[in-house]
């Protein structure tokens, strides 16, 4: 039997916020993690009672920009992406946070791209089983044991590009910019600017004034 997967992820978030005012972006799921079990010693037959803490996993993305007159933004990043794996290392019954965090301060200016970090890293295992010599045997060994070789490689690298905003008109272009890199939700948005989707807000009328007897 033979398996074989490949994978490739590509993730753009990005976030609005004033100049330094902390954001928060987060692309994922909460997972469940056992973080203590218990079970009663006096009762026979007693439940397990399990104490679950959710961890927060995906893109999550925490800045907090800092723009001076001279132009230039230093940025108080943390950037995490982290993913769900069966655990292999204990008998816990409890899913394996992958993380690979990220906190740094830069500086930098409008519009100008920076690299945060890299990582690249390959990892290969061979592993070897069978029956004690006869496994040894040239040629016709391996109808008596079992290899097994695996190999895992991950690729990260992170790049931000702050812009600073200082105009409604730049607001809009960067509203259209986002816009145009979202094509299947084109029609909901087009719909939405013409006000065909969502809440409507109608006018509240005032009453008549009633004439005054005189």
């Amino acid at each position: 039997m033979q398996s074989k997967t490949n994978v490739k992820v590509l993730s753009a978030p990005k976030i609005l916020t004033l100049n330094n005012e902390p954001a928060t972006l987060q692309v994922g799921d909460q997972v469940p993690i056992v973080t203590q079990q218990s079970q009663s010693v006096t009762s026979p037959g007693a439940p397990i009672v399990n104490n679950i803490e959710l961890r927060d996993t995906g893109v999550i993305l925490q800045v907090t920009p800092r723009v001076n007159d001279s132009g230039t933004i230093i940025l108080d990043i943390s950037q995490e992406v982290s993913d769900v794996a069966t655990t292999t290392t204990s008998g816990i019954n409890s899913p394996t946070i992958q993380q690979r965090r990220l906190a740094s301060t830069v500086a930098t200016r409008s519009g100008q791209m920076i690299a945060l970090g890299g990582l690249i890293r390959n990892r290969q295992t061979r592993q070897k089983s069978g029956i004690p010599l006869l496994s040894q045997i040239p040629i016709v060994g391996g109808l008596f044991g079992r290899k097994v070789d695996t190999g895992s490689r991950t690729e990260l690298i992170i790049l931000i590009t702050p812009t600073v905003i200082r105009s409604p008109e730049e607001i809009k272009n960067t509203v259209d910019a986002l816009i145009d890199g979202l094509d299947l939700t084109r029609p909901l948005i087009d719909e939405a600017k013409a006000g065909l989707v969502g809440p409507r807000l109608v006018p509240a009328v005032p009453d008549p004034i009633p004439p005054v007897p005189r």
